[in-house]
């Protein structure tokens, strides 16, 4: 019954509104309301708002109403559609609602527009901060770009109370510089160009906490005209920079023409720790926390032939200090650039860095990585060096940092330069730890000079003993060198392209690259060297593997070559050289063929393309050495090698000691028969175990035994044997 009623009165009432409707005077029938005004725009000044908005047909008049959370209220009625709001507050938001009224016909007013908020701008320079007294418990408040512009403001002109060490500011709202054409750097360094190391005049040294905020809109266009210019948010940082997001766009160049020095980063362009600090009597100076980047940064030496060009995301140079759980993202579009006279140094997070630290820090994104130069550079001392993380760092460390990068990573024309470019660092010369590389985009290197490339580092030399551990690279994408120097070697690992006094050890490559390189080498002394781990083998390479795809491809054209499953050569100088404990899984594609032709050689193993000691009979016998232990090579990769073949372990070997080696391959062609070197038994379990019992055996009995710590088991997943526990 109930829903029957229900069902009665949903007929009746529409039928009763009608007639209701029928029942009222016309005139208030043929009354309609004005539509609501649409599309409310402001144009911003500080202290104004000029307002418009689409006009209402029929409307005579329009009534305005305007308010904020301070207090502010105002009403007034216009005949047109806009008005100028004046006497505002710089960077204060006020909400505003129109109406469209009619005095005439047969027409209601319109309803109100809903509430619309707008900005007004803020000052060029503020006249104070938001509060605070510059103390770690009550820092300087930075709530609007105009404060930040007074802090440049300070510090630039060396303010009492606002530059000294240990003043601390605390950012408290998110800020968009895009109003600042080009943005003045908080600490431009000395005015008389000399270098911040011994002068660190007009550098920031306080406290700036972003407290996770961020910075967008950052344009700075910065000139020089002394020798040493650095540009980013910050010129130049001798205090602590942390918690802090920015995004935009850093470009710093010269008119200078005397080996100047031009640097530019995403967050500073200079971190130092000043030398009457390097002692840490002020802990924290030089140190950068917890930040992120994410645009594009270059610098340019201009007209100076002579100059240095350094750039980062986070850091142009750091001379000391630490940089710590910081991250840099390219995006489409973005470049990362140097241009220098004699040195280009160019990385995701520093471009160069002597001494510190640079730990937790990550790379990635699909933008432009490149290092060049203003003009082909000419003589020895030249230097193009690029890296995910860093250019180059010396006595400076890397540790448990990520990259993942698919874009471009380019050395476009180094001239005479010596090129050194790897994932994490183009060169390092002191160590790099429990590091992550994964490459998926495109890298060209074009030069005259000696040419080093690696999944992790370039090189690793420098004034310290070099050291890499722990380290893992994904190496895809394509990779193409282009050498044009009749006695420059090229080297190319899939950890490091090559190394003269450095410990590499626990290492992994896994590679399914296109790798293409071109060589004029033709000198008996040079030679193009290409391996899964090493390009060119160091004093010890230990426990480290690794993996070749059959997607990967290697192309080399050179008179001289030498490719290896881990090492392209390992040769043996002015001390004894170790590869211990390591092995290959060779698949894909391998193709070597001669250049010109003169005195061609093609070197290629399942271990190492040429393993060899050194040797000489006049003016004294002597022979050092190379040691090869516990190592082995599958070699199952498709080889078309002019004139020649691969074999199981090395492809030309002479003075070297081997023990433990072992070798198998399923191809044809394959052989191997160096001194200390077998084939398994058979490519099965009983086989590897075998084999393994033998090489840990030749590990435990090397001269170097209580320096390594690295073993065989036989893995029934994988089916091979693989290392256990190295370090």
């Amino acid at each position: 019954m109930e829903q029957h009623l229900v069902s009665r009165l949903r007929r009746i009432l529409p039928a009763a509104a009608l007639l209701l409707a029928v029942s009222c005077s016309k005139d208030e029938a043929d009354i309609v309301q004005l539509p609501t005004p649409q599309t409310i725009e402001a144009t911003p000044t500080e202290t104004s708002l000029q307002l418009e908005w689409a006009a209402v047909e029929k409307a005579s008049r329009y009534e305005l109403q305007a308010g904020s959370e301070t207090g502010y209220a105002f009403e007034t009625v216009v005949e047109q559609p806009r008005y100028e709001l004046t006497g505002l507050e710089p960077y204060s938001e006020y909400a505003v609602r129109v109406r469209a009224i009619i005095s005439a016909g047969n027409y209601s007013d319109s309803e109100w527009s809903a509430w619309t908020t707008f900005r007004t701008l803020d000052r060029t320079v503020a006249e104070a901060f938001d509060g605070g007294t510059g103390s770690e418990e009550e820092p300087y408040r930075i709530s609007r770009p105009s404060h930040l512009a007074l802090l440049a403001q300070v510090v630039n002109n060396r303010e009492s109370g606002y530059c000294e060490p240990g003043v601390h500011y605390i950012l408290t709202d998110d800020l968009d510089l895009s109003r600042y054409d080009n943005w003045t750097p908080i600490g431009l360094g000395p005015e008389d160009g000399r270098y911040p190391y011994e002068n660190p005049d007009r550098a920031f040294q306080g406290v700036f906490d972003g407290d996770g905020h961020t910075i967008s809109g950052l344009k700075v266009e910065l000139t020089g005209e002394t020798t040493f210019t650095s540009a980013g948010l910050f010129g130049v940082n001798d205090g602590t920079i942390r918690n802090l997001n920015v995004a935009g766009s850093v470009h710093a160049t010269t008119t200078a023409v005397d080996k100047s020095y031009v640097l530019a980063g995403g967050i500073t362009g200079f971190n130092i720790i000043a030398y009457e600090d390097s002692m840490n009597t002020r802990p924290g100076s030089g140190a950068i926390e917890s930040c992120t980047f994410r645009g594009s940064v270059s610098a340019s030496c201009g007209p100076d032939t002579q100059g240095e060009a350094d750039a980062g995301g986070i850091c142009g140079m750091a001379e000391s200090g630490n940089i710590d759980y910081c991250n840099v993202t390219l995006g489409d579009g973005d470049l990362l650039a140097t241009a220098g006279g004699t040195v280009s140094m160019a990385g995701g997070i520093v471009g160069a860095m002597n001494g510190g630290r640079i730990s937790h820090c990550s790379f990635n994104g699909t933008g432009s990585l490149e290092c060049a130069f203003t003009a082909a550079p000419e003589g020895y001392y030249v230097y193009a060096q690029a890296g995910g993380i860093a250019g180059s760092v010396t006595d400076a460390a890397i540790e448990s940092c990520n990259v993942e990068f698919g874009g471009t990573l380019r050395i476009p024309d180094g001239g005479a330069a010596n090129c050194n470019a790897g994932l994490v660092c183009g060169n390092s010369g002191a160590s790099v730890t429990d590091c992550f590389a994964k490459f998926s985009g495109n890298a060209t290197i074009h030069s005259g000079g000696t040419i080093n490339f690696g999944g992790i580092a370039g090189t690793l030399s420098g004034s310290s003993q070099g050291a890499m551990t722990l380290a893992t690279a994904e190496l895809g994408g394509t990779l193409t060198i282009g050498q044009t120097d009749n006695y420059s070697d090229v080297n190319v690992g899939g950890i490091y392209g090559s190394a003269a006094s450095a410990v590499i050890s626990a290492c992994k490559a896994s590679i399914s690259a296109a790798i293409d390189i071109t060589s004029q080498v033709s000198d008996a002394t040079t030679n193009v060297n290409a391996g899964g781990i090493a390009g060119l083998g160091s004093l010890l390479t230990a426990g480290c593997h690794a993996e070749w795809d059959e997607a990967a491809s290697v192309r080399i054209t050179s008179d001289r070559t030498n490719f290896g499953g881990v090492a392209g050569m390992v040769l043996s100088g002015d001390s004894y050289s170790y590869l211990v404990g390591c092995y290959a899984l060779c698949n894909g594609r391998v193709e070597i063929a001669p250049n010109s032709g003169s005195d061609y050689t093609a070197n290629a193993g399942g271990i190492a393309g040429n393993f060899s000691g050194y040797s000489m009979i006049w003016p004294v016998v002597m022979e050092i050495p190379a040691f090869m232990h516990g190592c082995y090579a599958l070699v199952e990769s498709d080889f078309a090698i002019t004139d020649g073949s691969a074999k199981g372990v090395a492809g030309y070997s002479e003075a070297a000691v081997c023990t433990g080696i072992y070798w198998g391959s399923n191809k044809g062609g394959i052989g191997e028969d160096l001194a200390g070197c077998e084939a398994f038994a058979s490519l099965d379990q009983a086989g590897f175990e075998a084999a393994i019992e033998q090489m840990n055996a030749a590990i435990a009995n090397s001269a170097i035994a209580s320096l390594v710590q690295v073993s065989y088991v036989y893995d029934a997943a994988k089916g091979i044997p693989v290392l256990s526990d190295a370090q």
